[in-house]
């Protein structure tokens, strides 16, 4: 009887020490994973900044500047961001609104440009080059640009 109880008592505690580290091992990997997604937020925004500035620039040569992120507290907020734009000429603020659009060839960011007026004006389509870019151009996807172009002024509406 006395052997049972110290039997149970070893295999308990070997398999709590395993249960233990099996913890220690995942607890360290959600760590080290959310940390890293932290770390590289910066980076990506940049980055998405670098992209939409690219856009600007190739369909209004020196006339924007991009500022600062505003934060969008809206169901949409997951696939979309927005940053102050400044024109350098009149110094007019106005807001660019990028979203996940759906292509033939998949989702591609939609750049949109709100005026002050909340005039709403589909600049392009970020991070799409070459062949596939002009095909997009080429082709009517007037649709989803206008269905979204209208759904703009919705997703501002929580802008921070």
């Amino acid at each position: 009887m006395v052997m049972e109880n110290e039997e149970n008592q070893n295999f308990y505690k070997k398999f709590f020490i395993k249960y233990g580290i099996m913890m220690a091992f995942f607890a360290v990997f959600f760590f080290i994973a959310i940390y890293s997604s932290i770390l590289s937020r910066k980076a990506w925004q940049n980055n998405l900044k670098a992209c939409i500035e690219e856009v600007l620039e190739t369909k209004y040569p020196n006339e924007w500047s991009l500022e600062n992120s505003i934060r969008l507290e809206s169901t949409f907020s997951m696939n979309s961001i927005c940053y102050e734009a400044r024109n350098r000429m009149t110094g007019e603020l106005s807001k660019v609104v990028t979203l996940r659009g759906a292509t033939f060839y998949g989702p591609f960011p939609l750049v949109f440009l709100v005026s002050s007026e909340n005039n709403v004006t589909f600049v392009g389509y970020a991070s799409v080059h070459g062949k596939i870019a002009s095909q997009i151009e080429t082709k009517n996807f007037s649709i989803r640009v206008n269905y979204w172009q209208k759904r703009v002024l919705e997703i501002l509406e929580g802008a921070k």
